[in-house]
């Protein structure tokens, strides 16, 4: 494949067809791809804004506040327990076991709020 790697006229021939034939369909399915991008985008149904229908919600709320309030340990331990962040990895202890594992029960249910959401509530 590629030129001048044969000989013959019929030969070369064949070749052309099998190159014309991949820029074919090259160009034909980036050509679907663009199209159904475009309507996804919604070119051609009118005129576009950029009004949304959205309405916060009272779990969009209670979703917010979550995570504030789960936050909050963090920053406590950050400001008051002398916290140091090191560039290249440490392994090693709080000073205190109990904030540690405190801090990691609040980083867990912070961390595991989208599973939770996402198997006992319908989120859209």
């Amino acid at each position: 494949m590629g030129r001048g790697s044969v000989k013959g006229p019929i030969a070369k021939a064949r070749q052309w067809g099998k190159e014309f034939g991949i820029v074919i369909s090259w160009s034909l399915e980036n050509s679907i791809e663009t199209s159904s991008t475009m309507l996804a985008m919604g070119y051609g149904v009118g005129k576009r804004s950029n009004y949304s229908d959205y309405r916060i919600k009272a779990l969009d709320i209670g979703f917010i506040m979550s995570m504030i309030v789960l936050c909050i340990p963090a920053f406590i331990v950050t400001l008051f327990q002398n916290y140091k962040v090191y560039y290249y990895p440490e392994f090693g202890m709080m000073s205190s076991i109990y904030d540690m594992i405190a801090l990691s029960v609040f980083y867990l249910i912070y961390m595991l709020i989208p599973l939770i959401l996402a198997r006992f509530l319908r989120w859209h």
